[in-house]
C-alpha cells in the first residue's frame, strides 16, 4: 500500500544488543489520481487540475493544440465539441480522464433579398446569410405578408406601395443578433 514506512533492525549477540530505527525510511508511492473542472465562457475555457499525487500533466484539448500546464486556459477558434484529455503522471506510472465540453458562441445574423423594389403585389425571398452556429431566426415583416416568420429562408408578399423594413434575430444558445435594414 502506498505510505511511508519505518525499519527497525535488533542486532544481538552474546555481549547484547543494539537496535536501529529509520522512521519514513521506505517510500511506496502510487499512480496519480486524475481529474479536472472546467467553465466556458465564449471561446475561452478555464480548465482547474484536479489531480492528486502527480509531477507533471499533458492536456489535450481535442483541437490539436496541448499544454503541460497545471491549470490551463483555451480559446478555441471555432465552435464544437471537444473530448478534452488530461494525463497527470508520476514516477509510478500514467492515468489519463477524457472530459466533452462544448464552445457555442453567439451567431452574427445577416440577409440578403432576390429583390429590393418592384411593383405591387411583390413577392420577395429572403436568404438567411447568417452565421452557422445560428439555431433560430425570428423575421419581423411589418406591413408584409406574412408579417413575421421562423423559417430560415422566408418569402413575402407586399400588396401595397411603400417602403418597409426588414428585422432578423439570428439566436442559438449563447445568445441572438439583431438586424434591421430600414427601408429596406
Amino acid at each position: 500500500a502506498a505510505g511511508m514506512y519505518t525499519v527497525t533492525l535488533v542486532a544481538s549477540n552474546g555481549a547484547g544488543s543494539s537496535t536501529v530505527t529509520e522512521t519514513n525510511y521506505i517510500v511506496v508511492n502510487t499512480t496519480p489520481t486524475v481529474g479536472f473542472t472546467n467553465s466556458i465562457s465564449t471561446t475561452v475555457a478555464s480548465f482547474t487540475n484536479t489531480s492528486d499525487n502527480t509531477t507533471s500533466y499533458s492536456w489535450d484539448f481535442g483541437d490539436d493544440n496541448s499544454s503541460t500546464d497545471a491549470s490551463p486556459n483555451h480559446t478555441y477558434a471555432t465552435d464544437g465539441t471537444y473530448d478534452v484529455v488530461l494525463t497527470a503522471t508520476n514516477e509510478c506510472g500514467s492515468v489519463t480522464t477524457t472530459e466533452t465540453i462544448t464552445i457555442v458562441t453567439e451567431p452574427v445574423g445577416g440577409f440578403t433579398s432576390t429583390t429590393t423594389s418592384g411593383c405591387a403585389p411583390l413577392a420577395i425571398t429572403f436568404n438567411n446569410t447568417s452565421s452557422e452556429n445560428t439555431t433560430s431566426w425570428s423575421w419581423g415583416f411589418p406591413g408584409g405578408t406574412p408579417s413575421t416568420s421562423t423559417d430560415p429562408n422566408p418569402s413575402v408578399t407586399y400588396t401595397a406601395a411603400g417602403m418597409y423594413t426588414v428585422t432578423l434575430v439570428a439566436s442559438n444558445g449563447a445568445g441572438s443578433s439583431t438586424v434591421t435594414e430600414t427601408n429596406y
